[in-house]
């Protein structure tokens, strides 16, 4: 599971909440609330250009992976029953 630590990176820069943090990037707040609650589906390059040069940081360390063994193994099994569909 991909983590996203906006908010971490933002509070040590004295950026304490996602207003803030739209006035530096110059994003929406709506875009700017998703990122600071870890919530969003995606994140467009030139959201995350703004974000790393607003923040003084790069791409690597905005995200973290955390693994998760249940999805892999969700996963697996979910792929394996399409292939065993397949082959009938």
């Amino acid at each position: 599971m991909v983590r996203i630590k906006i908010r971490e990176i933002a509070e040590k820069k004295g950026i304490n909440n996602p207003f803030q943090l739209m006035k530096v990037t110059g994003l929406n707040y709506a875009q700017c609330h998703l990122y600071w609650n870890s919530q969003p589906k995606q994140i467009g390059v030139e959201a995350l250009n703004r974000l790393c040069m607003a923040l003084g940081v790069t791409p690597g360390e905005i995200f973290e992976f955390e693994s998760d063994p249940d999805w892999a193994s969700d996963s697996l099994i979910k792929k394996s029953r399409r292939s065993k569909r397949k082959a009938k």
